[in-house]
């Protein structure tokens, strides 16, 4: 019998209860929980005063600057591997065009 997930979970996010959706499993939802709560908890810990919504915004910019760094070495590790790809079947035509000879 396959177990079907809840579509959302109950969860504290640095002190706060909120209801999030279930990403892939409800362990993976409470790692990425745990994750956001530790940055949320750093940040609070360099401010200079207590402003929860200020929090939440800079632990967004800062994952919206991740996903744009891995987005960004994911483009060029795609172009090291087209050019890599395009040089190997270079390689092959010119190996196929010998063995014609």
């Amino acid at each position: 019998m396959i177990r079907e997930l809840p579509k959302s979970m109950n969860v504290r996010i640095h002190k706060v209860p909120i209801t999030v959706p279930v990403i892939e499993s409800q362990a993976v939802t409470e790692a990425l929980v745990a994750q956001l709560s530790e940055r949320l908890a750093t940040i609070e810990e360099e401010a200079e005063r207590v402003d929860t919504q200020a929090f939440a915004i800079r632990a967004a910019f800062d994952y919206l600057v991740e996903l744009h760094q891995i987005r960004q070495e994911n483009e060029r590790d795609q172009k090291e591997l087209m050019l890599a790809l395009s040089a190997l079947t270079d390689r092959l035509h010119a190996l196929s065009a010998q063995a014609l000879e």
